[in-house]
């Protein structure tokens, strides 16, 4: 099964047509496929890479799609980095996200919305994997901690009208005809 806009990505990916790949990401069109078929994918944080000569939405992010972190963490070195004819891209350093793959991660504090999380429908081996994982960094040293994601429902109806407003924008020509 894939699903999202960017699902020939994972499939290429998944299927070692290729090393690794990129998608764009609005809403999860990379990180759902990633997640699909046993991947790794992530939104880049707005403006960390260049979304120059990109016709989408100003939600959609140019991601990685790879096979292992380190690949992701390879790609997206590569890819961010400031690009001055972009209005969108920031000049920041790129962080080292090949160095700090085996960084110490003792100590962090994670927090997690469990009450949210539970919210989500999900299926019964996607919960065990997910408590797992919380286990795993525990024994990693790390604190995880309930929190309390207030204000979701809005953000969820405040996301549906940017999103369509958006899509109406860009397609109000061919809309508008007969």
């Amino acid at each position: 099964m894939s699903v999202g806009s960017s699902s020939g990505s994972g499939a290429a990916s998944s299927a070692r047509m290729a090393a690794a790949t990129i998608g764009t990401d609005g809403g999860g069109s990379a990180r759902l496929p990633a997640g699909a078929h046993n991947l790794y994918g992530i939104k880049p944080t707005h403006g960390l890479v260049s979304r120059l000569g990109m016709d989408h939405n100003g939600h959609s992010e140019i991601s990685p799609i790879c096979r292992t972190a380190l690949d992701t963490a390879m790609m997206l070195e590569v890819m961010a980095g400031f690009e001055p004819d972009d209005d969108m891209s920031w000049p920041a350093e790129v962080p080292g996200y090949t160095a700090n793959i085996k960084a110490d991660i003792s100590g962090w504090r994670i927090g997690v919305p469990t009450d949210f999380i539970e919210s989500a429908p999900n299926e019964a081996d996607v919960a065990e994997a997910f408590v797992s994982f919380l286990k795993r960094l525990s024994v990693l040293g790390c604190e995880v901690v309930d929190i309390e994601l207030r204000g979701m429902a809005e953000a969820r109806a405040a996301n549906f009208l940017v999103l369509n407003s958006e899509a109406y924008q860009r397609h109000q020509k061919s809309l508008q005809q007969d």
